[in-house]
């Protein structure tokens, strides 16, 4: 092209220094500049969590400035136009990403974002007067908690799945997960009912008796006994009075 306009200025300067008259017909000379077709490419960082997978788009051809668009996904979620050629805090999943270019030109490609993180739960299991919570799925490490006012304040979370001597009532548990995600529940602890067996053993040599623990069930260990009656009260840990 340039090449070509060289030649057409050597001509003209012949000619007007050869003294010749000459009708120059002045032509609209427009220098097309080809650019090259837009397109990009993508680097995935995949979602270990809930949503924290990124997008990074390097665009090349085109004519910059460029904007960047999630136009749907398999996840709901859609961007608008950014100038920022990253998208951030994005679920598994498969996303259709725009470009455009500062003359309007578009390019669209889809990626997927991979990932396995399923949402958290968990199961409980009532152990006498003690409560005993199993995470499901989320990402570990959990952390553990209780409300008694309805979740209006939590304890400070705990690493122990396991509480013990709970009160008979209604209480809100949550788990947190390593990503800050939780799932809390409803918890009915039961009262527990402690059930002990006794034997009365005379002792006719002295005219009296005593009474001895034959066996205790339920509760959670650590026992304490008292014995009253008319002009007696005895407390203890055996059980025999």
């Amino acid at each position: 092209m340039f090449d070509h306009f060289y030649t057409l200025q050597k001509n003209v300067l012949h000619h007007l220094r050869s003294g010749k008259n000459i009708l120059l017909l002045v032509l609209l000379f427009f220098t097309s500049v080809t650019y090259a077709q837009l397109s990009f490419t993508t680097s995935i960082t995949p979602s270990t969590c809930s949503a924290n997978g990124t997008i990074d788009i390097t665009v090349s051809g085109g004519i910059p400035t460029y904007y960047y668009q999630i136009v749907s996904s398999s996840s709901g979620i859609i961007r608008p136009v950014q100038n920022s050629n990253v998208f951030n805090n994005l679920p598994a999943g498969t996303y259709t990403i725009r470009v455009i270019d500062n003359n309007n030109l578009t390019a669209t490609n889809t990626v997927a974002i991979p990932g396995n993180y399923i949402p958290l739960s968990f199961s409980h299991m009532q152990q006498q007067s003690s409560i005993v919570l199993t995470p499901l799925n989320g990402k570990p490490p959990y952390t553990f908690t209780y409300s008694t006012d309805g979740g209006l304040s939590y304890l400070p979370p705990t690493d122990s799945n396991s509480f013990s001597c709970m009160q008979p009532g209604n209480y809100l548990f949550r788990v947190y997960d390593s990503c800050s995600n939780f799932y809390s529940e409803n918890v009915v602890v039961n009262n527990v009912i402690i059930d002990a067996t006794y034997s009365c053993v005379p002792d006719f040599s002295n005219n009296t008796k005593s009474i001895i623990l034959n066996s205790v069930i339920n509760g959670n260990g650590g026992y304490s006994f008292i014995g009253f009656g008319q002009g007696y009260y005895q407390t203890n840990t055996t059980g025999n009075f």
